[in-house]
């Protein structure tokens, strides 16, 4: 981790928090964001081959029993088992939810109660919540040149 101070620090930041902090990180603010698990494979993305528009506009149907994957909307016509994804099992979100009180929790107090920690509603649009960080850093700014 950099040895340097940060203007903002993004805990969980996921896609909202992932934009807001380029558009700071491009305003000349210096932002660090904090994240859980893996770095996805970009390679993996629909986006990243040229044809994935082509891909994109498959032929849609109203009707529930048309699926792309027969894990699509499972339908037990016929008896079989259902398929339940590794992360989607309740031990795997017990054990997200353990480390996340006892590694990411304990920062907001720390934070907190140095007068550091600023809120925000990551459910707004990007351009909202990127309104209300910038002026947050103005306050603090004006704050520390008085």
């Amino acid at each position: 981790m950099p040895a340097e101070p940060v203007d903002v620090l993004v805990i969980g930041a996921g896609v909202a928090g992932a934009v807001v902090a380029k558009r700071l990180v491009e305003a000349g603010v210096r932002v660090m964001c904090l994240e859980q698990g893996d770095w996805p494979d970009r390679a993996d993305y629909p986006g990243a081959s040229p044809e994935w528009e082509l891909r994109a506009a498959k032929e849609w149907s109203s009707s529930p029993q048309v699926r792309d994957a027969p894990g699509d909307y499972p339908i037990d016509l016929d008896g079989s088992e259902l398929v339940q994804r590794e992360d989607d099992r309740a031990e795997t979100v017990r054990r997200r939810l353990e480390v996340y009180h006892s590694q990411t929790e304990p920062l907001i107090a720390y934070y907190e109660e140095r007068g550091l920690l600023c809120r925000f509603d990551g459910t707004l649009p990007p351009d909202q919540v990127y309104a209300h960080i910038r002026a947050a850093l103005a306050t603090v700014r004006l704050e520390e040149s008085l």
